[in-house]
């Protein structure tokens, strides 16, 4: 069987989604009946140029027609609204759509039409591989598709054993950008030290918006708080930020899943994450951390504040935590439904 990934942007994964695609393709390309290519497009994904990109993209037709499989991101649905269609419609090739949450959600002015391409080229795959229980619910209710392939995020059952949580140090890892929501999370902070309760912050993540950044560090000294950015680091440097923190803060504003939140998870961390999205599937009030009401920095800054002043229901949170993360899908299982979804039909 081949297979052909169509993606505008190659690169190091760095966000969750990209990751989950990263292991997708490692465990593709290791069974052996098997052969995966990666085409990319990328001089026709930045400036000005991608805005015909989608008739660009026409011309990939003659790219995969010796592959039996075609498989988009819909993260990518205005690049591919012509070429997709066209696949299905001059060829039997089977077309998958690789979905983690709906893009529209995260526009403004543009969000009609974005949101129209973004169901058409859902509608018009073959078949759709949802990582997320809450974009599997979503997909279903809007009745987008029949034919969904759950495959879940997996995650590596190596618990953390060296946790030592310093009390008061808060983690947020992620790319810094609007969506992620850290404006909300600074103005919780400032509540948390007017409240009289001593802080810190680690930010991890890739600047993905300069301006946003700016913007950041300039209320991170207008109010002087104690947080440091580190930028994107090693996954060696990460580990150690995770186990010597006490709380997970993630104050989000839209997630197809939120991998950090099990990642952290798997450090014992109680979480504090905005009601949203896909926050609920992964936090549930009093078992592993707090849900604050979406983009109420106040209450988000009084469920900090509740797990940094009782010592017990940090640790009652910590062992909810881990005990999620126990339970959660592995490898073996990832490995398993790819191969019975490509190989044993």
């Amino acid at each position: 069987m081949n297979i052909k990934l169509l993606y505008m942007i190659g690169g190091e994964p760095i966000t969750g989604g990209q990751i989950y695609e990263h292991l997708f393709v490692y465990v593709l390309k290791n069974i052996s009946s098997v052969r995966v290519e990666i085409q990319t497009n990328e001089k026709w994904a930045r400036g000005v140029r991608k805005i015909i990109a989608p008739i660009v993209n026409i011309s990939l037709l003659n790219k995969v027609k010796n592959d039996d499989v075609v498989i988009f991101n819909s993260s990518k649905f205005f690049y591919w609204i012509l070429l997709l269609p066209l696949i299905r419609l001059l060829s039997n090739k089977k077309v998958y759509v690789i979905h983690h949450h709906f893009m529209y959600m995260n526009c403004k002015w543009y969000e009609w039409p974005f949101k129209i391409m973004e169901k058409l080229l859902l509608r018009g795959a073959n078949r759709l591989i949802i990582p997320s229980p809450f974009v599997k619910e979503l997909v279903e209710n809007l009745k987008l598709n029949n034919s969904v392939f759950y495959l879940p995020i997996p995650f590596e059952k190596k618990l953390c054993q060296k946790s030592d949580p310093k009390e008061g140090k808060l983690l947020f890892v992620g790319t810094i950008e609007k969506r992620k929501g850290l404006k909300y999370l600074i103005d919780a902070m400032a509540f948390v030290r007017d409240a009289g309760v001593s802080c810190t912050l680690d930010v991890v993540g890739k600047v993905t918006d300069e301006m946003y950044f700016e913007n950041l560090k300039q209320l991170v000294k207008e109010y002087r708080l104690n947080v440091i950015f580190h930028g994107f680091i090693s996954l060696e440097q990460k580990e150690k930020l995770y186990a010597s923190a006490d709380i997970f803060v993630f104050p989000s504003l839209l997630e197809g899943y939120g991998m950090v939140l099990m990642e952290a998870m798997g450090y014992g961390l109680p979480i504090v994450a905005f009601h949203n999205s896909a926050m609920p599937y992964s936090v549930e009030n009093g078992v592993n951390g707090y849900l604050a009401d979406n983009l109420n920095s106040k209450h988000f800054a009084e469920c900090i504040i509740r797990i940094l002043s009782d010592r017990t229901l940090r640790a009652k949170l910590s062992k909810g935590a881990s005990g999620i993360f126990e339970k959660a899908p592995d490898m073996n299982l990832f490995k398993e439904l790819i191969t019975q979804e490509f190989v044993n039909k």
